[in-house]
């Protein structure tokens, strides 16, 4: 596998909030500081869609009391359109992929949290793998 297939593989097997926090960390001197509230609605939204509903954190005893929602790291493409529609980007698939064409690496049918921020700042995903993540 080649080093840039490694590493992206890697950054998509991170969980949604991962993914925001290495996207914020990674574009930050570039500006999406200012975008930062908004990122953070939108791993809100995936969540709620991953799950079903509302993910809320709970803790003590009423935690052994109810099924514990893990955090994945993409949608399905339903769910993924779903969301699209939620932050008012109703597309057709071909108009979607149209949008999405050069900014992404790998198509899949599964979304990643990073599709939507390489999306919604036209950044493409090749400057990804330029990157390395401040910790």
């Amino acid at each position: 596998m080649s080093a840039w297939k490694e590493k992206f593989a890697a950054l998509t097997a991170k969980t949604h909030s991962q993914q925001a926090v290495w996207w914020l960390n990674g574009f930050w001197e570039e500006g999406v500081q200012k975008n930062a509230d908004q990122i953070y609605t939108w791993v809100q939204k995936f969540k709620e869609l991953e799950y079903g509903g509302k993910v809320f954190e709970v803790k003590g005893k009423a935690k052994e009391k109810i099924a514990e929602y893990k955090e994945g790291s993409d949608l399905d493409e339903f769910n993924s359109h779903r969301f699209l529609e939620s932050v008012g980007e109703t597309l057709t698939v071909i108009e979607l992929r149209k949008r999405l064409e050069g900014l992404i690496l790998i198509k899949t049918e599964d979304w990643l949290l990073l599709n939507i921020c390489s999306l919604a700042t036209e950044k493409p995903l090749s400057n990804w793998l330029m990157l390395q993540e401040k910790d």
